[in-house]
């Protein structure tokens, strides 16, 4: 199996949020095409995916609180798909805009480009809450336990409860 990388970091330099150091790096860990736990995170973010969207589209998506994962396409190495945190800036019907968030590792592009995806490429979504909380984020809680225990304590420390949204 191929497999797929995905991106740590949620949401570096293009955002206004101030987030944890731990956070705000271009780490990739790898996981394979048919891992149970990152698919089960990805089908749940995919399920949810609809009411988030219909929920940002109602919010101010110039303050830079939601994103989404994109599975962008890469060609040549170990990987075939690079899934990379995308400030969302614009939803019209199904096709999604905004700037990358991480620095890609797979793909030409930097922190801040512009690119435009179809919803269907989206394995995860994220926003912060009035709570001060970042909501939704599924993939990295499947990342969490390969972390050393003061980062994963930064990152559980602003991730909300699963199921306590606005959505």
């Amino acid at each position: 199996m191929r497999p797929r990388a995905l991106l740590l970091a949620l949401f570096l330099g293009a955002t206004a949020l101030c987030v944890p150091a731990a956070i705000a790096q271009d780490r990739v860990v790898n996981f394979a095409t048919d891992d149970a736990e990152m698919n089960s995170a990805i089908d749940t973010a995919r399920s949810r995916l609809d009411a988030f969207l219909g929920y940002a589209a109602r919010q101010d998506l110039g303050s830079g609180a939601y994103s989404v994962k994109y599975a962008a396409p890469v060609s040549g190495g170990s990987a075939d798909t690079e899934h990379i945190w995308v400030t969302l800036l614009q939803i019209d019907g199904d096709r999604l805009s905004g700037v990358l968030a991480n620095q890609p590792a797979g793909f030409e592009g930097a922190v801040g480009d512009p690119v435009s995806f179809a919803t269907a490429e989206v394995s995860d979504w994220a926003y912060w809450g009035a709570d001060g909380k970042l909501h939704g984020s599924y993939t990295t809680r499947v990342i969490l336990p390969q972390l050393a225990n003061e980062e994963r304590a930064q990152i559980e420390a602003i991730l909300a409860p699963i199921g306590e949204d606005d959505l």
